[in-house]
């Protein structure tokens, strides 16, 4: 598993710098943040949406490599924006809580889309 760590990273390192920032973005809001919210359902689901798909992700690196496949690690991901956007309060600019669930949802979002036309070339490619 170790070497699937490094061949992600080394994979992310090789990115354009842009995307790598739009990693970290993800990483912030759907990795880190949710801590600040334990208390909150959403914040929990979140969390284990991120780091199932962590797990999803090393597993695909260690079976194809750093490749478009990697999509799928988000599939997790799936019922966690389900489960954000029904536990949704309402944006309220007020709240940090409501800040950042809209904010992980939008990430959320952008991200299912990228994945979902990288997935789709990664076997557009394959059976060319």
């Amino acid at each position: 598993m170790m070497q699937s760590i490094r061949t992600f990273v080394a994979g992310v390192r090789g990115l354009h710098p842009l995307w790598q920032v739009w990693l970290l973005i993800m990483m912030i809001v759907n990795g880190v943040l949710p801590f600040f919210y334990l208390a909150e359902l959403a914040a929990i689901i979140t969390l284990i949406g991120m780091f199932s798909g962590a797990f999803l992700g090393l597993v695909l690196v260690h079976l194809h490599g750093f490749t478009k496949l990697l999509g799928l690690m988000h599939l997790p991901w799936v019922p966690m924006i389900a489960a954000q956007i029904g536990l949704y309060p309402g944006f309220n600019s007020a709240s940090n809580y409501s800040l950042w669930l809209t904010v992980a949802i939008l990430i959320t979002a952008i991200s299912l889309v990228i994945d979902a036309i990288d997935v789709a070339a990664f076997f557009r490619t394959k059976k060319d």
